[in-house]
């Protein structure tokens, strides 16, 4: 196998296409082309990673002053002495300002790690459900394999892994209950 060496200069080992053409090139069943590092394998990392999208929605700021105001003992409110509900995502809000009130996170903060924390936690629910489908155990690890895969590839896995806003405990929950369900 190729030595990587790494410079300041150089681009990031794990975003490489060269990495992942050497990496594939002797796979029996996936030709290693650019299209083929493009499109599964660099964005599954980089979903893992959390690093390629990372970013905080300004909608997520509506949410971190109603749980800053709570944390703070004035209640949800978006400015203090209106009685507003302005959000929609009351569990969201109360998990913010708890971290907030407990232990001193800026809801900021706190929303880019718990998101990032609820990606992992559904990329193991997803992973379970698929092993837990009633199929051969070589289909079962295929299928578990796919099922990481294409929750790994997609795209809106990637961007709101760490957008601050609460999709991802939206998306553990929905998967979780779908587990529950089955």
């Amino acid at each position: 196998m190729k030595v990587y060496k790494l410079d300041p200069n150089a681009p990031d080992i794990l975003t490489s296409k060269e990495y992942y053409k050497d990496l594939l090139k002797n796979h029996p069943t996936v030709k290693a082309d650019d299209e083929v590092v493009e499109s599964l394998v660099k964005p599954s990392i980089n979903t893992i990673r959390g690093s390629e999208h990372q970013f905080i929605c300004d909608d997520a700021y509506i949410s971190f002053r109603y749980s800053e105001h709570w944390a703070q003992g004035h209640g949800f409110v978006f400015n203090i002495g209106e009685r507003v509900e302005g959000y929609t995502n009351f569990l969201w809000v109360y998990l913010l300002g708890v971290l907030r009130w407990l232990f001193g996170v800026s809801p900021p903060s706190a929303s880019v790690k718990l998101s990032y924390m609820i990606t992992l936690f559904t990329f193991g629910v997803v992973g379970f459900t698929a092993y837990r489908l009633p199929l051969p155990k070589q289909t079962k690890l295929w299928t578990f394999a796919v099922a990481i895969l294409f929750f790994a590839t997609n795209r809106n896995v990637a961007v709101w892994a760490t957008g601050g806003l609460e999709t991802r405990l939206f998306t553990a929950l929905i998967v979780s209950g779908l587990l529950l369900v089955s």
